[in-house]
């Protein structure tokens, strides 16, 4: 209503907060910026859920745990499969060395190659790269397609781990 060409918006994706001055300063003079209209976004429960578990190695079973108790907000692969996917999953990597030495002029050459091969129950469902979940991010807002990447790793000692990238959550 009381907008004017020195009405600005700022808006901080930490909070996240909104503010308006309704009387930033013009080009020629300054002002002292006392009227501002201040909307603070409240994140839902859902959002929050799944923003404090992003990036967070799981075991499989606490994986799949966290899939069962969030499944109503998959919605692609089917939350059955995504919960299939999350207690079935079996993950094989192989390792190939080699290494040679020419003895004439000592030049040596290695070769490493390491490749995982990741199913579920029992190689007929495929692992996704990515899922979506439908939420929303901020309370009272539509819902809208979040996208994760699936990531999962076995390390030196043979132990899988399990967890998601939300894909550019600010």
């Amino acid at each position: 209503r009381y907008a004017n060409e020195n009405t600005v918006l700022f808006f901080n994706e930490s909070q996240p907060l909104l503010t308006a001055c309704i009387d930033y300063h013009s080009k020629n003079l300054p002002s002292w910026k006392s009227h501002n209209a201040v909307l603070a976004f409240d994140t839902s429960d859902k959002w929050d859920t799944w923003a404090a578990k992003n990036k967070v190695k799981f075991d499989q079973a606490d994986f799949a745990q966290f899939i069962e108790d969030n499944l109503v907000d998959i919605v692609e692969p089917t939350p059955a499969d995504m919960l299939a996917i999350s207690r079935t999953l079996e993950a094989k990597k192989n390792v190939n060395f080699a290494s040679g030495i020419r003895l004439s002029n000592g030049e040596t050459q290695f070769t490493y190659s390491e490749n995982i091969q990741g199913t579920a129950q029992n190689g007929t469902l495929q692992i996704p790269e990515e899922f979506f979940l439908g939420i929303e991010v901020f309370a009272g807002a539509t819902a809208y397609k979040v996208k994760a990447r699936f990531r999962y790793r076995i390390d030196g000692n043979g132990k899988l781990s399990i967890w998601y990238d939300l894909y550019r959550p600010q």
